[in-house]
């Protein structure tokens, strides 16, 4: 095997390291599924707080998803939970409706709220103020 051959396989393994599959067959980039923290020119303070509003979604989303399917496996997949047939890695609102379905069917909608604390505790950490939204809108 070649130099160039080597190293070219190194690119390849460092492009799809973030990239994992959930029990339930999703493929998702665990860093940056929907490219969420890429911000338009001209950069705003106002463009950034949403770009990491969005990108807290994702986190807390992502990380109940992972955490439905190791507590209750196959009962909390996007196919066992009567969702459209787009698999929700296409797009956040997808993806939000997914984490909240898995939380509302396998462990009930009281835990929603901690859910939207958990976000709440994110944004802080990451200092956002003001009006934060829902985790799931």
């Amino acid at each position: 095997m070649s130099y160039k051959h080597i190293l070219e396989l190194i690119k390849k393994t460092k492009d799809i390291k973030g990239t994992i599959i959930l029990r339930d067959g999703l493929e998702i980039d665990w860093n940056n599924q929907f490219n969420l923290k890429t911000i338009e020119k001209p950069l705003t303070q106002e463009k950034l707080n949403q770009a990491i509003k969005q990108h807290c979604k994702f986190i807390v989303c992502r990380d109940t998803i992972h955490g439905t399917h190791m507590v209750f496996g196959k009962e909390s997949y996007y196919t066992n939970l009567d969702l459209p047939d787009t698999p929700p890695n296409q797009n956040l609102q997808l993806f939000q409706l997914y984490a909240k379905k898995t939380i509302e069917v396998n462990v009930g909608s009281s835990f929603l709220e901690k859910i939207e604390g958990d976000y709440r505790t994110l944004c802080r950490a990451n200092k956002i103020k003001g009006e934060l939204g829902s985790v799931f809108c």
